[in-house]
């Protein structure tokens, strides 16, 4: 197909895609000082319940409580301190007081082991090991647990536009020694944190907010959507991929970097450092269906222990840029490689055979993991993807949403996890979601097993066709289809929405942003081509559900991925939907909102209503201070399955989305 260009847009593009601006940021002198902060914490009330042959010990209030699996349950305090960036952290100490001992009359309750959300024999397995095994280590010994009263982490990260250290201690207040069956619990802990103050204050430049990364064959078709947005006040340019490999190869950056993906990491630390930038847009796919890319991904070398996959796409690599070195107290880029191998985002599991067990090689790469830049892919493949969300995108943002369906909240949910048949998980996930958005003014839809309204995909067809501001699937998923269960029923299936049933959609312009929670419904790096290298790598094998390879069940041969698909539908769909790249994980029971999927899912709603309140509408916003709540109140380089959640936890849309539209 012939192209024309007008001149004014090939100037426009080459300005956007080529032309670096210096920036003009000033630096106030200030000078050094060294302070301290000190906060006490009052431990709250503390429960102790009998649940069969063992203890369960709660704590009032919205606290934590350390969940690895076989290890007993044991609540902690979370504080975490902000300062600016550029402060040196040099102390933190905890002193627990009016400490008292008590007898227990069993064993503190050891943590379940989590299920992965998935319906193949993985589950199977998981659900014959929830009820945990205690960990023999921990349960003879004589000494306390946890041995350390309490830690902390230093990370670099956003909050809503500012930069800034974030020091986040965890405290236990309870100490539990498991040969003598008892606790000792502090009443009090105080806090003490010493630091240097930075003796140059960086002003952040406030040039550009967003920057569009895409190939030079897109760029055109993006020139709209630039526009667009200047018009209502984002200050928008846009960078080809080309440009920044000919500018990394000529030293322009901090550094070349290693490879593509490297290459433009550095290239966004830049557009951060220089021009003040809060969101980027990566606009590119794989080509059509082959493995090439328009915009290059990072994969994450996590083993889950799961026999699923080793690795997984992770867009938050580009968002996370800077780590904190406690050694030098200075602010570092964040290459993801922090043991220097050159295998990024690891963490190496090796399953013994004979011995019936995983062991750690001590290969792990400790990561920073809160975003520093708000990044949101749109996985395009062809130029009809890319004029089909740009128009989408003015047409949502060019005015106030209609307010008869953008207050609608669609919920979609079943038994997730049927052995527990006292609880229906999607159910619980999707209920506590819209508890923080009806207090907002929108109403729900809720196609709920339960009651009857969920029987297939015509009812969400129906349902989504008619108009709403936001959607919630939690159940399983693939890269084809969304599903969950009747109540205590594993062997029956509901699937809730095919892919190919999405072209049926017919809700125009009024389009909700989609969270999914399950496996794979954002795995947006499928390509057809898998197909046939499996069948050359596997044989007759390929097509026989094996959990240890790319087999035809896995649907990595689909042409697009779930969310990806429902985001690309010119007659309807979605804006914008959030979901996992990999395999999601999560835990049966009450308590399933408070961990992995359960967890960051419900949580994004409660990190709307929070922030739209305080004036913030921007979607790529609400997702990344999702991610950094959730790596602030876990442990992510504790615990493989916390820093997955996050890892794939991607946003396919434009980061910069002002929800509702402008008014």
């Amino acid at each position: 197909m012939n192209i024309t260009v007008s001149s004014l847009s090939v100037a426009l593009l080459i300005l956007l895609s080529g032309v670096h601006i210096a920036a003009a940021s000033s630096v106030e002198e200030a000078p050094s000082t060294i302070s301290q902060c000190t906060e006490t914490l009052l431990v709250p009330k503390i429960t102790l319940q009998t649940q069969e042959e063992y203890l369960t010990l709660t704590m009032e209030g919205d606290e934590g409580v350390y969940q690895t699996p076989g290890q007993p349950q044991l609540p902690y305090l979370s504080k975490t301190f902000t300062f600016p960036f550029g402060t040196k952290i040099t102390g933190v100490v905890c002193t627990f007081s009016d400490i008292e001992e008590q007898q227990l009359t069993a064993k503190i309750q050891p943590a379940p082991q989590p299920i992965p959300k998935t319906g193949t024999a993985a589950v199977q397995e998981a659900i014959q090991q929830y009820k945990a095994v205690e960990d023999s280590v921990v349960y003879e010994s004589e000494g306390l647990f946890p041995q350390t009263p309490y830690e902390y982490d230093i990370r670099c990260g956003l909050q809503g536009e500012d930069h800034i250290l974030f020091v986040t201690v965890r405290c236990s207040p309870v100490q539990y020694a498991p040969a003598t069956d008892t606790i000792q619990v502090a009443h009090t802990v105080e806090v003490t944190l010493s630091y240097e103050q930075p003796l140059d204050v960086q002003n952040d430049a406030n040039e550009v907010d967003l920057v569009i990364i895409a190939p030079r064959r897109f760029s055109p078709f993006l020139l709209p959507l630039v526009l667009h947005k200047n018009l209502h006040g984002m200050k928008t340019k846009l960078k080809t991929t080309e440009a920044i490999y000919r500018e990394s190869f000529l030293g322009t950056y901090d550094a070349r970097g290693r490879d593509k993906p490297e290459q433009i990491k550095y290239f966004i630390k830049h557009a951060v450092d220089t021009w003040g930038v809060k969101y980027v847009m990566l606009v590119g796919g794989r080509q059509h269906q082959r493995y090439d890319w328009y915009v290059p991904v990072r994969y994450s070398n996590l083993n889950d222990r799961s026999f699923w996959n080793e690795s997984y796409v992770s867009d938050l690599y580009y968002a996370d840029l800077y780590r904190y070195d406690q050694q030098t107290q200075q602010v570092v880029f964040e290459d993801w490689d922090s043991n220097g191998n050159g295998v990024l985002a690891e963490w190496t599991w090796i399953w013994d055979g004979d011995l019936g067990y995983w062991y750690d090689l001590d290969s792990k790469d400790v990561l920073d993991l809160i975003p520093d830049v708000y990044v949101g892919r749109l996985a395009c493949r062809t130029i009809k993807e890319v004029r089909t969300i740009v128009n989408k995108i003015i047409a949502y943002e060019r005015k106030p949403c209609g307010r008869s369906w953008f207050n609608t909240m669609v919920l979609i949910g079943g038994d997730t996890v049927p052995f527990d048949e006292e609880y229906y998980e999607g159910e619980i996930e999707t209920a506590y979601a819209a508890s923080f958005m009806e207090p907002l003014g929108f109403t729900t839809e809720k196609l709920w097993v339960s009651n009857g309204e969920l029987t297939g995909g015509l009812p969400v067809i129906t349902t989504i066709s008619e108009g709403a501001g936001f959607l919630y699937l939690s159940g399983h998923g693939t890269p084809i289809v969304w599903s969950t269960h009747p109540p205590g029923d594993d062997e029956t299936w509901i699937d809730g929405l095919y892919t190919m049933e999405m072209s049926m959609l017919r809700n125009r312009n009024e389009l909700p942003i989609c969270v999914v929670g399950g496996c794979h419904n954002s795995q947006f790096a499928v390509t057809r081509r898998s197909l046939l290298r499996g069948v050359l790598e596997y044989g007759p094998r390929y097509f026989l559900w094996d959990e240890g390879i790319e087999c035809f069940g896995k649907f990595g041969w689909a042409s697009h991925c779930w969310s990806w698909n429902l985001v690309r539908q010119d007659q309807g769909g979605a804006i914008a939907a959030i979901g996992n790249t990999g395999l999601g994980w999560g835990i049966s029971g009450p308590n399933c909102i408070n961990y992995q999927d359960g967890y960051i899912c419900s949580h994004f709603f409660q990190v709307y209503a929070t922030l739209s309140k305080q004036g913030y509408h921007n979607l790529g916003m609400i997702h990344g201070q999702t991610i950094t709540d959730y790596v602030n109140n876990f442990q992510p380089n504790e615990d493989e399955l916390d820093r997955k959640t996050v890892e794939q936890w991607a946003l396919l849309g434009d980061p910069s989305l002002c929800i509702g539209g402008y008014s």
